[in-house]
């Protein structure tokens, strides 16, 4: 179980997924739900939040996760997608007067579609697990990345300027 939270902190999610799917624990089968959602696998997702729900009825975080990647999951079937780039066009346009059978209006249902971008967000945000150390650490990283490539940048700038110098 390291191994994978280990894998995923470092956003290897293939491979921790693939450790995680070893195990029947609520545990392993909810981060693995999260290591298929971060690869986009938003159907499979949900199905293993539904099986840790199954191990941990009620869980709250896995019921939110739930909710998201299934959000997630509509949103895909719905937009559908051309794949082609906009580069080929329908054969031809057919119309089907035939009614199609829609999924029932259940309360569960219409909560699913009511979640915004925005709540999505703020769900995952709030289940972000970041210690303030790691945090720090990334941030002061990125300063120091940042400050250091300004300073080649001005260095060079200094060397092309004496050269130019007679």
């Amino acid at each position: 179980m390291w191994r994978g939270a280990a894998f995923f902190k470092d956003g290897k999610f293939k491979e921790a997924a693939a450790i995680y799917s070893g195990y029947d624990m609520a545990e392993a089968v909810y981060n693995q739900g999260n290591c298929l959602t971060m690869l986009g696998k938003y159907e499979d997702a949900v199905k293993r939040y539904q099986r840790a729900l199954e191990l941990r009825p009620n869980w709250q975080i896995a019921i939110q996760n739930l909710k998201i990647a299934q959000t997630r999951a509509d949103r895909l079937q719905k937009e559908g997608g051309e794949m082609t780039g906009g580069k080929l066009e329908a054969d031809e346009i057919v119309f089907d007067n035939k009614k199609t059978e829609q999924e029932p209006d259940t309360e569960e249902n219409t909560e699913r579609l009511k979640i915004s971008d925005a709540e999505m967000r703020a769900m995952w945000l709030h289940n972000v697990h970041t210690k303030p150390a790691d945090f720090l650490r990334a941030k002061f990283s990125y300063q120091l990345a940042t400050e250091d490539s300004a300073n080649e940048k001005k260095a060079r700038e200094n060397d092309m300027a004496r050269e130019k110098k007679p």
